[in-house]
C-alpha cells in the first residue's frame, strides 16, 4: 500500500482528457450562470411565464368613439391577468376629437406622457402592437375617415427616422423624451377651445349651428394651447347646460403643470314668432301682424309657436306687446261655428252619408264638439266642427280634433 503501482501511458492519457473535459464544462457553466441562465428547474413553461410576468399593451390600429374623449381602453388591449395593473387607469383620457378635427392619430409617445401622468411606472410596461392608432368619431363615415386620413398624412411632415420611432414604441423611460416631444410637435393641432366647446355640445346633444359660445376674453392665451402638445384634464361638472358656464383644466406639458378656470356663456337659437305690432286679446291675426326671427336664448321654450302662414286666423287668448314671442298658451283658434248659426250637418243613417241643416247651441273652433239643433224635427245632434259652418256626427267615442280640412 505504500509503494503504488505508476500508472501506465495508457491510463494516464486517459486521466487527463476526463480532467480537460471536466474543466471545460464547469467553465461554461459558470459563464451561463454569469449570463443569467438557461439554467433553470422549471420547464420551458415556466420559463415564458417569467417572460411575460410584465403588462404588455397592444395599441390597436383603429378606434371608434361616442363622444370626444379617447381613453386608454379604446386605444389598447392588455391579458385579463394584467387588469390588476392597467385596470385602474383604463378609463384614462388620453386625447380629445372635436367637431372640427374628428379624426386623430394617437402614438405611442402620447399614451406614455398620459400614463407617466397618472403615476404609472413605464419600465414596467411594455408596448406592442401599432406605432399609431387611427381614431374617429361615430359620425364619421369610413370614406369621409379615410378622406381625413389622407389628409392628415399630406399636412404633416415626413416621419422620423426609423432609429427615433423605435426607441419612441420600446424604450422603458421614465418620462417623455426628447424624440416623444417631437413626435407631439409634429402631430396635428387642436386648440383647447375647440375641445371645450365639443366637449359642452355632447353634452347639450345639439348641433354646432344651433349653439353660441362666448368665452371670457381674459382667457384667450390658454384657450390657444393645444393638444397633443399639451395634455389636457377636464372638469366638466360646471359645463352640463346653458348659460353660464365653466370648466377646471389641469394643463400638463414635460416640464409643467398648472391649473386653469375657464368661462363662458352658452346660448342656444331658437325660432320665433314676434308680433310687429301691440294687439288686445280676442284680436284675429293677420300675416303682417307677424314676423319670423332667429333668436339666441339661454332657456328654449318647448311650446314656441312657429310658422307665421299656420297662426294667421288664430285668436290672441292675452294683450300683448311689440316685439313679444308668440306660444301656444298665447293663442287660441278662431271659431268656425257661432252660437244660433245654422250649420251644415253630416252623418250616416243605416250606412248611406246624409246632409242636414241644424242650428247651432254652442261656439266652436276647428275640432272642438258642440251641440246643434234639427228645427225640424227637434232632434238635438253633437257636432264635431270640421270647417266653417259645417261639422259632422260621428260614433260615440270617436277622438275629437280629427277633422277635414276648411
Amino acid at each position: 500500500m505504500m509503494n503504488p503501482k505508476p500508472l501506465g501511458v495508457r491510463k494516464t492519457v486517459q486521466l487527463l482528457v476526463i480532467i480537460t473535459i471536466l474543466a471545460w464544462a464547469t467553465q461554461t457553466l459558470v459563464s451561463q450562470w454569469g449570463y443569467g441562465g438557461v439554467i433553470l428547474a422549471a420547464g420551458p413553461s415556466e420559463q415564458m411565464s417569467v417572460e411575460l410576468s410584465e403588462p404588455v399593451l397592444e395599441l390597436r390600429t383603429e378606434a371608434t368613439i361616442d363622444g370626444s374623449e379617447v381613453t386608454l381602453r379604446q386605444l389598447c388591449r392588455w391579458a385579463k391577468e394584467h387588469d390588476d395593473v392597467l385596470g385602474p387607469v383604463a378609463e384614462t383620457v388620453v386625447a380629445r376629437l372635436s367637431q372640427t378635427h374628428p379624426v386623430r392619430v394617437v402614438m405611442v409617445p402620447e399614451i406614455k406622457a398620459v400614463l407617466h401622468d397618472r403615476g404609472v411606472s413605464l419600465s414596467q410596461i411594455h408596448f406592442s402592437g401599432a406605432a399609431s392608432c387611427a381614431v374617429r368619431r361615430n359620425e364619421v363615415d369610413d370614406a369621409t375617415f379615410a378622406r381625413l386620413l389622407s389628409h392628415l398624412n399630406d399636412e404633416e411632415p415626413a416621419p422620423a427616422p426609423a432609429e427615433a420611432v423605435a426607441g419612441a414604441t420600446t424604450r422603458p423611460a421614465g418620462g417623455a423624451g426628447a424624440a416623444d416631444e417631437t413626435v407631439r410637435a409634429d402631430a396635428r393641432q387642436t386648440a383647447l377651445k375647440d375641445l371645450l366647446v365639443t366637449d359642452l355640445l355632447d353634452r347639450l346633444k345639439l348641433p354646432a349651428d344651433r349653439v353660441q359660445i362666448t368665452f371670457d376674453p381674459r382667457d384667450t392665451a390658454t384657450l390657444i394651447l393645444t393638444s397633443p402638445r399639451c395634455r389636457f384634464d377636464l372638469d366638466s361638472s360646471r359645463a352640463t347646460g346653458l348659460g353660464a358656464v365653466s370648466w377646471e383644466v389641469l394643463i400638463r406639458t414635460d416640464t409643467t403643470e398648472r391649473r386653469a378656470t375657464l368661462t363662458a356663456k352658452a346660448l342656444a337659437s331658437e325660432e320665433q314668432v314676434v308680433l310687429a305690432r301691440s294687439l288686445s286679446k280676442g284680436q284675429a291675426l293677420r300675416a303682417d301682424d307677424m314676423t319670423a326671427r332667429t333668436a339666441w336664448v339661454d332657456r328654449p321654450a318647448a311650446d314656441r309657436a312657429t310658422g307665421v302662414e299656420q297662426l294667421v286666423g288664430q285668436l290672441l287668448a292675452r294683450d300683448m306687446k311689440r316685439g313679444e314671442a308668440l306660444s301656444a298658451g298665447d293663442l287660441k283658434l278662431a271659431p268656425l261655428v257661432l252660437k244660433d248659426q245654422f250649420v251644415t250637418v253630416a252623418m250616416k243613417v243605416n250606412g248611406q252619408a246624409i246632409e242636414t241643416v241644424a242650428r247651432a247651441l254652442e261656439t266652436g273652433a276647428k275640432g272642438d264638439l258642440v251641440r246643434a239643433k234639427n228645427e225640424a224635427t227637434g232632434q238635438v245632434y253633437s257636432i264635431v266642427v270640421t270647417a266653417r259652418a259645417a261639422g259632422e256626427v260621428r260614433p260615440p267615442g270617436t277622438r275629437q280634433g280629427v277633422a277635414s280640412t276648411d
